[in-house]
């Protein structure tokens, strides 16, 4: 089984794939988008209705935080492949 990113909001746990283990078409969907939208589109991808909400409730502040954890979280980060990184 792949490690998972573990994060908590109030008393939700959000837990999501790091970002290495992101399928290829998700980020085949995701690949023209700003950082932001491409973020919130996986976050509306993995998440379930109660994990939503409580993201949702995040300030912008929170969202960078969120986004840093997540980032620091995995070896890859948005816009970087492990083929990219090597070169």
């Amino acid at each position: 089984m792949l490690e998972k990113f573990h994060y908590t909001i109030g008393e939700t746990e959000i837990t999501l794939p790091r970002f290495e283990d992101i399928e290829v078409g998700v980020i085949r969907k995701i690949r023209k988008l700003g950082q932001v939208d491409q973020i919130l589109t996986l976050i509306e991808s993995y998440l379930d209705e109660v994990q939503l909400e409580a993201f949702d409730t995040l300030t912008r502040e929170g969202l960078e935080e969120f986004a840093t954890a997540w980032r620091t979280g995995s070896s890859v980060t948005l816009g970087e492949s492990s083929a990219s990184s090597n070169s």
